[in-house]
């Protein structure tokens, strides 16, 4: 494995610790409040962000993935834990160095997957957290590089209101890193 590969997958996995943080914290009344994700309570958010780890998972693994998230259970952070701790041990394990990963929305190098599992990861914790009422600052050395990434591919016929992502909003002026990459996926910010 190079180091290219093992820095991708150690931000991976602070990835996946940041989001694990934030969703031990979820409790039952938090489930129907609304996310900054059109559309989406935090329920929603939750089985989406365990869907990841799973299609990930098995991506990786070229096995069975779902099609779609189900709904989480009464213990939504065990969920994450293991359905991330799966995902992690195949990006470990799996030389995924010239690999194509056949996802539910995609086809695509897992060059280019391993920063979609982070940029999932670290925008999806931010919103949970920003719906739970807590300040959240992604990781700067996953930030940095998933904002270059979303930059080269912005394309503002691809997004709006039928569309994964809503069109990018304006970031305020001495935004940080975190703040530009939320405004540029479509989030609003509120300082």
């Amino acid at each position: 494995m190079d180091a290219t590969m093992t820095e991708a997958i150690e931000h991976c996995q602070r990835s996946v610790d940041a989001a694990q943080a934030v969703i031990d914290r979820v409790t039952a009344a938090d489930l129907d409040r609304p996310t900054p994700c059109r559309d989406w309570q935090v329920r929603d958010l939750l089985a989406h962000m365990v869907w990841m780890q799973q299609v990930f998972d098995g991506g990786l693994r070229g096995g069975e993935m779902p099609e779609e998230p189900s709904p989480v259970g009464d213990d939504v952070a065990g969920e994450f834990a293991a359905a991330s701790g799966s995902a992690m041990t195949a990006w470990r394990t799996v030389d995924w160095s010239a690999m194509t990963l056949r996802l539910p929305f995609s086809e695509l190098p897992a060059a280019i997957g391993v920063r979609v599992f982070i940029g999932d990861n670290s925008i999806h914790t931010w919103d949970l957290a920003t719906a739970l009422g807590r300040r959240f600052e992604i990781d700067e050395a996953l930030a940095g590089p998933q904002l270059d990434l979303m930059q080269q591919f912005y394309d503002p016929t691809s997004r709006g209101p039928d569309a994964s992502f809503d069109l990018a909003t304006p970031a305020p002026p001495g935004a940080s890193t975190t703040e530009r990459l939320i405004a540029l996926s479509g989030r609003r910010l509120s300082r």
